[in-house]
């Protein structure tokens, strides 16, 4: 789940305690409070609430905006309470790879070795070769120009993004073309160029559709709500798959006190 985290006592970071639960079915009622708190040596700097529903006794995690289970770097530059940030550091987040790729810049081939004097060195640090290939890969399934993609499943990438599938499809033949780091890189980096203002709640959804994170609901204080899109002016099976991420209670506040 994804909530806003804003300052609270003595300065710390707290989200609002949501009132559903993800698991909740139509008009159940939920209780929820604080389990616990998370410390996270990558991604969000702050503790991350875990939350837990006495009535269907289940816990999960509520992360800040432009986090999202297990990354350990930001999906998009954002402050905790999901608002822009000037000047957002781009080198944190997710897609930082691509960019540097698109310009021909190749992060560090050689891999930090283990010594007395640092035991256990940072593997996933900006700059190394093995990092940027992966965020690449990832990058790929993510703004849909990844070659293997079939039409349909491009097809509903582009739906979740506002991108017109013609981008997409000029990316993954020029990879097809000339299979090298830039070529890949370029064509992220134009799909990138082609979002909406405020992407955050679209690349979420798109990472769901590709599979690289479960459905991405976010509290807003009163609403749990899904984060899909309905493309414009698309046609049917546009729309039918990019609005494929389905819970049964999304969209939905706790059921209303008794009259």
């Amino acid at each position: 789940m994804i909530a806003p985290y804003r300052p609270g006592e003595a300065g710390f970071l707290r989200p609002e305690v949501p009132a559903v639960c993800p698991f909740a079915e139509a008009g159940d009622a939920c209780a929820v409070g604080v389990h616990h708190w998370r410390e996270r040596r990558t991604g969000p700097r702050h503790p991350l609430m875990v939350a837990r529903c006495a009535v269907h006794e289940v816990a999960f995690t509520v992360y800040p905006p432009g986090h999202v289970p297990y990354g350990q770097r930001a999906l998009v530059a954002v402050g905790p309470d999901g608002s822009a940030v000037r000047d957002g550091d781009a080198s944190a987040t997710l897609l930082e790879a691509a960019r540097d790729a698109a310009d021909g810049r190749a992060w560090e081939r050689s891999i930090p070795t283990w010594s007395d004097a640092d035991p256990d060195p940072d593997l996933d640090l900006p700059g190394w070769w093995s990092t940027q290939r992966r965020h690449l890969d990832l990058a790929l399934r993510l703004t849909g120009v990844d070659p293997e993609l079939d039409d349909r499943a491009r097809e509903a990438r582009c739906g979740a993004l506002d991108v017109d599938t013609l981008v997409t499809m000029e990316g993954a033949r020029a990879i097809r073309d000339r299979p090298g780091y830039r070529a890949r890189g370029r064509a992220v980096v134009d799909v990138l160029a082609a979002l909406p203002t405020s992407p955050l709640r679209r690349l979420l959804a798109a990472g769901h559709l590709a599979g690289l994170w479960g459905p991405p609901l976010w509290w807003d204080g009163a609403v749990l709500r899904p984060l899909a899109f309905r493309p414009a002016e698309r046609g049917a099976d546009g729309v039918s798959s990019a609005s494929a991420i389905r819970s049964t209670n999304l969209g939905r506040g706790p059921p209303a006190a008794p009259g």
